[in-house]
């Protein structure tokens, strides 16, 4: 299971999906002049998906591969971007170690919390950057 913060449910929930679909965190394949790796996109939500709730409605569903290569891990809001933290404190340089992913759409400021201040530093990974 992947843990999310309240601060990134909050955040995620300001990104409205398309009538008909939900907002997933998937794995996705490189192609058509974008990279792989972690990624927010709209669709339809699956059966094993890990749904997430924030006031009362539904803001996030995460994919099954998603919840097996990252379990364990939390979703948070570092920097004023939402990234995916693997377990375990933060490197050595005091650096958040995870993958960098942005929700669809425009840009959401969200207020650093001391949660995130405890992980100083862009998160920053070879698990690639998704922006939808």
């Amino acid at each position: 299971m992947i843990r999310v913060s309240e601060e990134a449910k909050a955040v995620l929930g300001a990104s409205p999906a398309p009538e008909g679909e939900v907002l997933r965190l998937t794995l996705r394949p490189p192609g058509a002049g974008r990279p792989g790796g972690l990624a927010f996109d709209h669709g339809p939500g699956q059966g094993a998906d890990q749904v997430v709730q924030h006031a009362g409605r539904q803001v996030l569903r995460i994919d099954l591969p998603v919840r097996k290569a990252f379990d364990g891990s939390a979703v948070e809001v570092v920097d004023e971007a939402v990234v995916v933290v693997p377990p375990g404190p933060p490197s050595a340089d005091g650096d958040a170690r995870g993958a960098l992913v942005r929700p669809p759409g425009p840009r959401i400021a969200a207020p650093r919390s001391s949660r995130a201040e405890g992980r100083q530093g862009r998160a920053g990974s070879d698990a690639g950057t998704g922006r939808g």
